[in-house]
């Protein structure tokens, strides 16, 4: 080899170099900018689930408020006020949390206005039944309660809270799809990087050995032909396993990719504590059924289900022991339905239950009779013994409505029927529960 050869050479091989230097760092700097994108995304869908969490809070809060106060004034017994005033404290507090969480949407800020002055008008209905009660004048309370303004303030209430829980969804929904397509992203840079690696290692490794590894491997068996009169063979001088390597390095990234998306999507549609379907799950589960049942005999049934005495468990021995009694009620609940059915938790001691391809009345009696027996025996838990119970309500799709957010509408309203009436079940009746001059 002469010198104007060897210096082509050394030039062609950093040239060569700098070329993958080049590559490497911009691939590096790519995938870090989307997962940083992709992490900031997640952070929102969190963020999201968050709201709307906080949002089931300052609904059970105030629906154990209500509890507290309707219960002194059905029974002037002093200690529905421990509930009630738990209640309002609670309801003051989650609400503050919903309205920082979206300090940042004025559209959703302008609706929790809304739900602001109307929380402090129901607040204030009662705390003036409570205090008329309290002098003993229960005729007096109870005829606010009985003239429905409070009832209506509810209404509006809850109205409120759902178009801002649909509105939280709707932003999850695209949040999710945001993160899902910076997933993408990412996944196509790997292949990018993979493949461009593999074309770069593959161009580098043919243009250093004819540049290179050729004329030197020519220049010792030229060497050693003229000093000894031999012929040298020299084999395996490079290892070929670097670029599997670095290949089965790219795979293990995107599999670390789908895991995290794996987990995402569960975060997004399961209840962390129960493992259970959460509401978001329920709407899209209702929403599909009901659409599979428009043009069938078949029929859907919606069941409401709430823990009785849930909240005095929470309060006599502590939410760790509350939570356990989730746990087991969710696992009672998932065995005893069918296996075309769909068990969820709404948030609190709320679940809800979708029953599928359904064609009368005792079809659906036959399963509410199993999920009764399955909550009849007692739990024991850290020693305590728990009685576990639960009132259901009923609504039945198309006969009680076509609308999905009615049925749960009515549905709730069954329930809270079987709670106030000792009735393991309800079904719901226009008549008897949409009539009623008093919720009470």
């Amino acid at each position: 080899m002469n010198k104007t050869h060897n210096t082509s050479i050394r030039s062609n091989i950093m040239l060569i170099l700098g070329i993958m230097i080049i590559f490497s760092l911009g691939n590096s700097y790519f995938v870090f900018q989307t997962e940083r994108n992709a992490n900031t995304k997640f952070m929102w869908v969190s963020h999201t689930n968050e709201v709307i969490l906080g949002s089931e809070r300052f609904l059970s809060h105030l629906k154990d408020a209500e509890t507290g106060q309707r219960g002194f004034l059905l029974t002037d017994n002093i200690s529905y006020l421990i509930p009630y005033n738990i209640g309002i404290n609670e309801v003051k507090k989650s609400f503050r949390i919903i309205l920082d969480l979206t300090s940042d949407n004025p559209q959703q800020q302008k609706r929790l206005i809304a739900v602001n002055k109307l929380m402090t008008k129901k607040l204030e209905e009662l705390e003036r039944t409570i205090a008329l009660a309290s002098t003993h004048q229960q005729e007096q309370a109870l005829q606010i309660v009985k003239s429905n303004a409070g009832k209506d303030t509810m209404d509006q209430i809850r109205s409120q809270i759902e178009a801002f829980v649909d509105m939280e969804i709707l932003l999850l929904n695209d949040r999710l799809k945001d993160f899902m397509e910076q997933r993408n992203n990412l996944k196509l840079i790997v292949y990018l990087q993979v493949f461009g690696t593999t074309v770069l290692a593959i161009f580098t490794w043919f243009f250093i050995k004819r540049m290179l590894i050729d004329p030197l491997y020519t220049l010792v068996r030229l060497t050693e032909k003229m000093q000894k009169g031999e012929k040298l063979s020299i084999d395996n001088i490079v290892k070929k396993d670097e670029m599997g390597f670095l290949i089965s390095s790219f795979f293990k990234m995107n599999e670390t990719i789908h895991s995290y998306t794996k987990e995402l999507i569960h975060q997004a549609h399961f209840d962390e504590l129960t493992n259970l379907p959460n509401r978001t799950f329920a709407y899209e589960a209702l929403n599909e059924s009901t659409n599979k049942q428009q043009n069938s005999s078949f029929k859907t049934a919606v069941c409401f289900l709430d823990l009785n005495k849930f909240k005095i468990v929470n309060d006599k021995h502590g939410h760790d022991i509350g939570d356990e009694l989730l746990k087991i009620a969710a696992q009672r609940l998932q065995k005893s339905i069918r296996d075309e059915d769909v068990a969820c938790r709404l948030g609190g001691d709320e679940f809800l239950v979708i029953l599928n391809n359904i064609t009368n009345h005792g079809q659906i009696e036959l399963v509410l009779e199993g999920i009764i027996e399955a909550f009849s025996d007692p739990v024991i838990i850290k020693g305590e013994h728990i009685e576990l119970s639960t009132s259901i309500g009923v609504s039945i799709f198309p006969d009680d409505s076509k609308n999905d957010s009615q049925l749960l509408k009515y549905a709730d309203l069954a329930m809270y029927s079987s709670k106030i009436n000792s009735k393991h079940f309800s079904f719901f009746d226009k008549k008897s529960m949409l009539n009623k001059p008093s919720d009470v």
